[in-house]
């Protein structure tokens, strides 16, 4: 899964108030969730299950870069 990074953070800011006590919640640091951001990095099956359990399908819907993974969005 790949992430839009813009609505991702938005996202993170609205549902977690703080982007670091997320970094703290998902066990990586501000370093890393920069970089993978930045990288547009694809995330494995064990990282997406997380986030969407972690936020719910609905909230992750718009965070997801459905076009940079050549799907159509399922929900």
């Amino acid at each position: 899964m790949k992430l839009k990074p813009k609505q991702f953070i938005e996202m993170l800011k609205r549902e977690c108030l703080s982007v670091r006590l997320f970094c703290v919640e998902y066990g990586m640091t501000m370093a890393e969730l920069k970089k993978m951001l930045n990288d547009n990095k694809e995330l494995d099956m064990e990282q997406s299950e997380k986030l969407i359990y972690m936020f719910g399908a609905k909230n992750m819907k718009s965070c997801i870069d459905w076009e940079g993974i050549n799907v159509r969005c399922p929900i």
